[in-house]
């Protein structure tokens, strides 16, 4: 008896980009991807669930279908996807393994960056040796109660953290204690301007099973430096660029998150930036990604910067895509999706920002602002009972809209929601711009696979 099949929703393909042979079909739940003869894939479209696999068979198929079946393009008739999905989601976020600490040793930073987010909070606080204790107590505490915790993820974030160093060779100390003392495995990361992230501090992070450096560099040298500006307008482009050959020559990690951030003022750079980086480094070691300059709180510099030189949605296509063909043309690798939000760590259970203002954070573009302090390390909270930001209401409204991207978004940014909306109980859906974008990678990235080749 043939099998009743539907096609599942979480599905991204290639039919619209052009006129090629084959269409790419990408499952944003699985990840998997197939190639598929396109008047074969039209046809199946037209099917009914009942006739799927009959026609296939028929037509010496079998073999599409199978895949088709495996990797999860086709599900039985039956299946609830919503249900389904939303009780993975549930069993993900309870049973996350990795507790995600990002540890802001200040709020200071030595940069005068006309984008900022979080221009407007107060940057004078700082973290201190009995902060340290403090936040560590909570910490071994929170892996003592949560026995699926597996790993224990620091980011150093800020501010910048190099501007308050004085602390971190403690910290990283009392995390490694912490980890050894109840089988947890330690990595550190850290996202920093790279201005002040010196062989030796390097050195130092190397020593905590480093895994990941985030840098923001936004154009060669002339533009990077109006940008990411010091106060007195000194070079910041040639630190940054030794601090990363410093590490990438002695392999204290196998490649770095480079973040370029553009919008009217730099984008006709950025090629130019993306030139250098492939002459100065192996592109495999570099991974790039372009940043949208979003819309912060109103009430500072910086909304007005963004308000004047943000770069509009229906522009953003054309522009992302123009920079990221350039990059991958240059060897530079990418990811097979492109989103605004995710399941960040606002929406995790295991994630939190403990910031040196006392509060801690769900959201890190929140750090700073009364409406983003979810606890007080200060206090005798309790990390337990921090709720995640995921919103399965807005979810609900994302599967009423039958959109293939909700496994890569969510819901999208809560943050994003909250200035573009007011509120974050209310979607800020970027539906359009993201399939026009992620066809187009796919296309770009797959369009040379064999017939229904899967990866």
């Amino acid at each position: 008896m043939m099998r009743k099949v539907k096609w599942s929703l979480f599905i991204v393909d290639t039919l619209d980009v052009d006129n090629s042979s084959n269409v790419i079909l990408f499952n944003t739940s699985t990840m998997s991807l197939l190639s598929v003869d396109r008047d074969f894939y039209i046809e199946l479209k037209r099917l009914d669930p009942g006739q799927i696999e009959e026609f296939c068979s028929k037509s010496g198929c079998s073999y599409v279908f199978e895949n088709l079946v495996e990797e999860e393009f086709l599900l039985p008739e039956t299946v609830d996807e919503e249900k389904e999905y939303v009780k993975s989601v549930r069993r993900q976020i309870q049973e996350h393994d990795t507790l995600a600490v990002h540890f802001l040793p200040t709020l200071g930073c030595n940069f005068r960056c006309p984008y900022c987010y979080q221009d407007g909070i107060s940057r004078t606080a700082k973290m201190t040796c009995a902060d340290v204790d403090k936040i560590t107590s909570k910490i071994e505490e929170y892996i003592k109660d949560n026995p699926m915790v597996r790993y224990l993820t620091i980011t150093l974030h800020g501010g910048k953290p190099t501007c308050n160093w004085d602390i971190v060779p403690y910290a990283m100390e009392q995390f490694n204690t912490i980890a050894d003392r109840n089988g947890v495995v330690l990595r550190t990361g850290i996202v920093s301007n790279g201005y002040l992230l010196s062989p030796e501090k390097a050195n130092l992070l190397s020593k905590y099973n480093w895994h990941r450096f985030q840098v923001t560099i936004d154009g060669p040298p002339e533009v990077h430096n109006t940008r990411r500006r010091l106060p007195n307008g000194q070079d910041t482009f040639t630190p940054i660029i030794n601090n990363i050959k410093y590490i990438l020559n002695q392999n204290l990690l196998p490649a770095v998150d480079v973040r370029i951030n553009f919008d009217k003022s730099n984008f006709e750079s950025i090629s130019s930036l993306i030139d250098y980086m492939a002459r100065e480094f192996d592109p495999q070691r570099i991974l790039l990604s372009f940043g949208y300059i979003s819309q912060t709180v109103e009430g500072n510099a910086c909304h007005d910067y963004i308000q004047d030189e943000q770069i509009q949605y229906e522009d953003f296509y054309e522009k992302y895509l123009q920079l990221f063909l350039h990059a991958y043309a240059k060897g530079f690798p990418f990811d097979d999706a492109f989103l605004f939000g995710g399941l960040c760590m606002s929406k995790l259970r295991n994630s939190f920002a403990f910031s040196p203002d006392g509060a801690i954070y769900k959201c890190l573009s929140m750090v700073g602002r009364e409406d983003g302090k979810v606890s007080s390390w200060r206090t005798q909270c309790d990390l337990e009972a921090i709720p995640s930001l995921m919103d399965y209401d807005l979810l609900h409204e994302c599967f009423e809209e039958k959109c293939p991207l909700i496994p890569m978004c969510n819901a999208d940014c809560r943050f994003d929601s909250l200035v573009c909306n007011g509120d974050l109980k209310i979607r800020n859906c970027r539906r359009d711009i993201l399939m026009k974008i992620n066809r187009a990678i796919l296309y770009t990235k797959y369009a040379q696979l064999s017939l229904t080749e899967s990866t």
